[in-house]
């Protein structure tokens, strides 16, 4: 600096010192050593040089200047532009100084207006300087200068800075203890760089908007405008200025929200949907560690996370619990927390801490109707600065604001799901106006009538239309909707076809929020079939009906038909153990035994009938068989039974097809026999006089013969009603169980089964008073006369060799009555009889060595059955024949016996001829 008076170089003294720092004035004098004190780091140094002796100094301490170390030694040198024709030097001079860099303000270069008048110059430093600061700090913003790199390395800014900040000037002067790209917060830096970068390509001045963070984490939006500036050198420098725009930001941010949520409300499909737009534009407002927001369902006490996984939203429900999103709801306003707080609140238990405490928690409840229904939380993990009073306003705006689109949203929503169930409703649904016209209408009601939708609306429905519908219908219909507001019932119709339909219609009004009925809503349903399901279900329930009293009726039957037998079986055979009765009287009760069981076995043999038949399994085989053999059969075995029967008044009478001829066929004579029985058998039973004719003839239907049994009596004769139930099972002709007579009510059933089986049918022909005619109907397959000569004789000539005195058979059998009977069958076969009293025994006789030719294997025994024992049995021995016997006698018992290893199949009860014949089978 350049003074004339020592009062003047003493005041300027002391105003740089205040600036610049302590230093020491060189004299002019020794400029030969200032090379040498340049190098000192006790002071500054500083140079004063006059006007006087510039012109000769310039030169002298030019090197110096270009070698001089700035951070020890300020140097003043001249503006070369005095010499400028149109300054007076003798009035002014300007000149630059170079501030050393410990005093923190860098090199920062000053211009200082020197006055020169009447010979001396006067000092305006502190003036221009006072000036120049208070232009600068009163500014509404930052002024800085800085270099154009990506720290943004600054050489000067204003004071305010730290009260934006939060941070000194001094800690970004060159970088001392942070960049002010540091503060910028990360996700606008890039921006800042690009919007600055651009700028500076086309040297035009930038403007730009980004955030910082504030030395208490506090995030802040500040506006900048700048340009560049190139010095003298080429070097880049950036200057300009940083405005504090957070609250105006903060402002246009909520403005710019709530659109964002207007225009969400029209664009989300559902609330899933809607509360993550939120989310999403939340995040671009408040920058924070973890945000979130979740509903509240105050019936199931557990929060509702709205998720979205594989495509598919929903709801993840997570229970109530001691969680601060908990204490948020009970207390329904929002609590903002700090770290210590949370720790305390653990401490005291008013809430459990699964995870690691945030060093910041806000929770702000969504409120309906003054109900809390939801919370938006923020919290951050890394700074308790992180979340401030303007966050918390911000949250709460939007939290209402939240509740409200929620709460709109949801009732849009339930409002659509109600429209979208009406339209895809399996009823016909349509609203008329007060007089019954329609006003809307949904596709169904449309298909219903085979109609569109145009041709619907303003059309009166057919049930409440005077013209179509019968007047007393009509009037019951509009009586119930005006006084009761509600219709229901079901009625007659058209449909689309024209047919007539049934459909079942609910009629209810529609009332306004005054309760005033405006509109109606008109339901309705073809229920055709449920009413043709309803016939038949009715029909059902009377079978069920009936079929319960014929059960009941063949229960009281078949104790009937079983303990009678059974009484006499039993009655007789105890007489048979006293010496009061003669040895006649004692063959009249074998006889009468016998023919009992027969009795009772024949009911048995039904019983088991009817369960082959429930279960599929009944079958018939095929043999030769003749027509008169079957004919006299029966004929000579019915007359020897009218006496027993009472029936002797009746004529019995036998028709043969053609005198003299035979008709062969193959059939199953056993089950032929069998159906035979019962038809006869009924015929006697309701036949009390008059004549009952039996006979045979053939048949032609079509391309088929038949051979046709038939039976005609002059019974009592069968009523319409009845003619097809007497096939049905435990039912006969009079149902009453008291009637006289006899049977299980099981035959005719039974009979008609075995007719289709065999290929054919009963038919039957009835007059109630005059006699009923039975039609057996069997396929005509004819075979060789003499084939069947041939076959019967081979089967007597068989029946004569039954004696085998060498032979050894094994009978296992648990039950002693068994045992004792096949014992005396075998008596006349003069074999040898070996017991096992179950199939262990029987394995173990066999493995023990002894000799067996034939083993009669019980099923059901105890310790080991039938089965296991031939399994065994066979695995020791191959050879030896085993004949199972069992008493189920049930299709699927010889298949079952066979896959055994056994090597034939006896049902019980046992026939000694089937016995005997198997005998010579095995035993030769």
């Amino acid at each position: 600096m350049c003074f004339y008076t020592s009062k003047e170089i003493s005041e300027a003294t002391k105003i740089s010192k205040e600036y610049f720092g302590e230093f020491n004035i060189v004299d002019t004098k020794k400029l030969s050593d200032l090379a040498v004190e340049k190098n000192e780091a006790s002071s500054g140094k500083f140079l004063l040089i006059t006007h006087e002796i510039c012109d000769e100094l310039l030169n002298s301490i030019s090197h110096l200047v270009q070698n001089a170390d700035f951070s020890l030694l300020p140097i003043l040198i001249f503006e070369r532009d005095f010499d400028n024709p149109e300054i007076n030097a003798s009035v002014s001079e300007v000149f630059k100084i170079i501030l050393p860099v410990k005093t923190g303000y860098g090199q920062v270069v000053s211009i200082i207006e020197m006055i020169v008048g009447s010979g001396q110059l006067k000092f305006q430093l502190a003036e221009s300087e006072r000036k120049y600061n208070a232009l600068v700090n009163n500014l509404p913003g930052i002024t800085y200068r800085c270099k154009n790199d990506s720290d943004w390395t600054m050489l000067y800014m204003s004071r305010k800075m730290e009260k934006l900040t939060g941070y000194p000037v001094r800690s970004f002067i060159n970088n001392k203890d942070l960049t002010f790209s540091d503060i910028i917060v990360p996700q606008d830096r890039e921006h800042v760089w690009l919007c600055v970068q651009k700028a500076l390509k086309k040297n035009l001045s930038f403007t730009l908007e980004y955030r910082i963070k504030t030395a208490k984490g506090r995030i802040k939006w500040v506006w900048e405008q700048g340009r560049q500036v190139v010095d003298k050198n080429g070097e880049i420098f950036l200057e300009g200025v940083i405005m504090d725009i957070d609250y105006y930001k903060n402002l246009e941010q909520r403005i710019e929200l709530m659109r964002h949520m207007v225009l969400a409300i029209n664009a989300s499909s559902d609330l899933p949907d809607l509360i993550e737009i939120i989310k999403n534009e939340l995040g671009k407002v408040i920058i924070a560690g973890d945000f979130k927001l979740n509903l509240f369902d105050w019936d199931k006490r557990e929060f509702l996370v709205p998720c979205v996984e594989d495509g598919r939203e929903y709801y993840k429900k997570i229970p109530m619990s001691k969680t601060l999103d908990a204490l948020v709801i009970k207390r329904n306003r929002s609590i903002f927390f700090k770290k210590l707080e949370i720790f305390k609140l653990h401490r005291q238990g008013k809430i459990i801490q699964d995870g690691p405490a945030p060093e910041v928690w806000l929770g702000v409840p969504i409120q309906r109707n003054g109900k809390s229904s939801g919370v938006i939380v923020l919290q951050d993990f890394e700074s308790e600065f992180a979340i401030n009073s303007a966050d918390i306003e911000l949250l709460e705006f939007v939290s209402v604001q939240v509740g409200a689109v929620l709460q709109k949203k949801q009732a849009q929503d339930e409002t659509l799901k109600l429209l979208q169930a009406v339209e895809q409703s399996p009823l016909s649904a349509m609203i008329t106006d007060l007089d019954g016209y329609v006003v809307y209408a949904n596709q169904k009601a449309a298909n219903l009538l085979g109609k569109s939708l145009n041709e619907i609306l303003g059309k009166i429905p057919n049930i409440i239309n005077p013209y179509k519908s019968e007047t007393e219908h009509y009037s019951n219909v509009w009586a119930a909707l005006r006084k009761d507001g509600a219709w229901q019932g079901e009625y007659k119709n058209t449909n689309a076809a024209g047919e007539v339909c049934w459909e079942h219609a609910f009629i209810s009004s529609i009332k306004n929020v005054r309760n005033k009925t405006t509109h109606y809503l008109y339901l309705k349903e073809e229920i055709t079939e449920r009413k043709q399901i309803e016939i038949e279900l009715r029909k059902a329930k009377l079978r069920a009906e009936e079929s319960d009293k014929l059960k009941t009726a063949f229960l009281a039957n078949i104790s009937h038909e079983i303990r009678t037998p059974m009484n006499a079986i039993i009655g007789f055979t105890e007489m048979l153990r006293t010496n009061d009765y003669s040895k006649d009287d004692h063959e009249e009760f074998f006889d009468l035994i016998i023919e009992n069981s027969k009795k009772l076995l024949s009911t048995i043999g039904n019983i088991i009938d009817i369960a082959k038949i429930e279960a599929g399994q009944m079958s018939v085989s095929s043999s030769m068989c003749s027509a008169n053999k079957i004919l006299y059969d029966n004929f000579y075995t019915f007359e020897k039974l009218k006496e027993k029967l009472d029936r002797t008044q009746i004529k019995f009478i036998p028709q043969q097809y053609i005198i003299d001829e035979n008709l062969l066929f193959m059939s199953d004579p056993v089950r032929i026999y069998q159906v035979l029985e019962n038809i006869l058998g009924n015929a006697f039973k309701y036949t009390s006089s008059g004549s009952i004719i039996f006979g045979y003839t053939l048949l032609e239907k079509g391309d088929e013969k038949f051979i046709n049994f038939y039976v005609k009596d002059s019974g009592m004769g069968i009523s319409e009603q009845k003619k097809e139930h007497i096939f049905n099972r435990f039912t006969q002709a009079s149902n009453n169980y008291m009637n006289t007579a006899i049977g299980s009510g099981l035959g005719l059933s039974i009979s008609r089964n075995i007719a289709r089986l065999l290929g054919g049918d009963i038919l039957m022909e009835s007059t109630p008073g005059k006699g009923s005619e039975f039609h057996f109907l069997i396929p005509y397959i004819r075979v060789n006369e003499f084939e069947f000569s041939q076959g019967s004789a081979k089967v007597l000539k068989e029946k004569t060799e039954m004696e085998w005195p060498d032979k050894t058979v094994l009978i296992t059998e648990d039950e002693d009555s068994n045992f004792k009977l096949l014992e005396i069958m075998l008596r006349k076969t003069r074999v040898k009889i070996e017991r096992a009293f179950n199939g262990k025994q029987a394995v173990n006789y066999v493995i023990g060595g002894n000799d067996v030719d034939l083993i009669l294997m019980d099923v059901r025994m105890p310790v080991m059955n039938g089965y296991e024992a031939t399994e065994h049995i066979k695995k020791f021995n191959q050879s030896i024949p085993v004949i199972i016997q069992t008493a189920f006698a049930l299709k699927g018992d010889r298949e079952n016996s066979f896959g055994a290893g056994c090597d034939e199949y006896l049902s019980k009860p046992i026939k000694a001829t089937e016995l005997y014949g198997l005998l010579k089978k095995f035993l030769g």
